[in-house]
């Protein structure tokens, strides 16, 4: 237990040099505690171990020590079983992966919470994420918000983090750049007090999409150095979402040639995690690319994609984008304009 405890000081502290042996130690720690019969410290070791695997894109692994930090707690007492079901539904949404449990375990962490006079952060953000994730961005603020401020008082950086960054991710999905563009500010200097990863780095880059948008001198080299950044830090899903909305501002902007190998990248990225909201957004962003340098081939191709895939799992606004996607192609083929859609799409 004990050295568990020292474990979670030192990775708190900085990322281990070596991934692998920190995760079999840590494997190895939580075994040996589970069967001494100390559950909390058991917890606390695959709960580390799963955002360990986070990190390195692992996604599986992610999601099963997490999942087993969660069954483990159900031998301890109360409180920890809510935090345990709280991260293990905000991992499942953020993993996008099997979304009714998710929801169920936020609302039993959020019920018995109320019963114990306990809030943690986790659940407050988990259902924020599922709100955003359905299309309803007003109750996902109030409850990023929320999120935010108990993490601030829990002491807990990372989760304030989290839930802030969340914010500046539903602001720019809203177009609120002016308003992104403060709380990222915001989010650059939390992320600055964080030990190495890619925190700091995504910072960065939310707040240089956010001026870039407003057309902030300087933003594009900003923006660009976020980029190379994330990916020495080898950030996946960070780096998926930077790309794909550095990839829109590049169409607005008449740079289609960038924008597509920005939006292909992307979508290598999010594909790699079987990430479908985010390669659905980076498809639909390559689609548009595509048509403006007039690679009409590879266009259809992407629509004819888009006709097939199974948009299970992906957010409100990507099956929203991809089903507007597919209509106007409708309407353009029937006019015969090859299927794309029009102007402006």
């Amino acid at each position: 237990g004990l050295l568990l405890e020292l474990l979670q000081v030192e990775l708190q502290a900085r990322r281990p040099g070596d991934v692998g042996a920190a995760a079999a130690e840590l494997e190895a720690l939580a075994e040996r505690a589970l069967g001494q019969g100390d559950t909390a410290h058991a917890r606390l070791g695959f709960h580390m171990l799963s955002y360990l695997r986070w990190e390195e894109g692992d996604l599986s692994d992610a999601q099963r020590h997490m999942m087993r930090a969660e069954v483990v707690s159900r031998a301890g007492d109360e409180r920890a079983q809510v935090v345990a079901m709280a991260e293990a539904a905000r991992c499942l949404v953020l993993l996008e992966r099997d979304l009714p449990r998710a929801e169920a375990l936020a609302l039993e962490a959020s019920a018995r919470s109320s019963r114990l006079g306990l809030r943690p952060s986790a659940i407050a953000d988990a259902q924020g994420m599922l709100r955003q994730h359905q299309g309803s961005l007003a109750e996902a603020a109030e409850l990023f918000e929320e999120s935010r401020v108990e993490a601030h008082r829990e002491g807990d950086a990372m989760g304030e983090f989290q839930a802030l960054e969340h914010l500046v991710i539903l602001r720019q999905q809203q177009g609120d750049w002016a308003g992104a563009r403060r709380l990222a500010v915001e989010l650059d200097a939390l992320g600055g007090k964080l030990r190495e990863g890619s925190e700091a780095p995504f910072a960065r880059a939310l707040l240089a999409l956010s001026r870039h948008a407003l057309g902030e001198a300087g933003a594009e080299d900003a923006l660009e150095a976020a980029l190379e950044e994330l990916r020495r830090a080898d950030a996946k899903l960070r780096l998926a979402y930077a790309l794909t909305r550095a990839a829109r501002l590049d169409l607005d902007r008449g740079r289609p040639g960038r924008a597509r190998a920005r939006a292909e990248e992307a979508r290598g990225a999010a594909e790699a995690l079987a990430r479908p909201t985010e390669a659905l957004l980076a498809k639909l962003t390559l689609v548009r690319a595509c048509r403006e340098l007039a690679e009409d081939s590879e266009a259809g191709r992407l629509l004819g994609e888009l006709h097939a895939v199974a948009a299970v799992g992906a957010a409100e606004i990507a099956r929203r984008e991809v089903a507007d996607l597919l209509a106007e192609a409708a309407r353009g083929a029937a006019t015969g304009r090859e299927g794309f859609p029009e102007e402006g799409a």
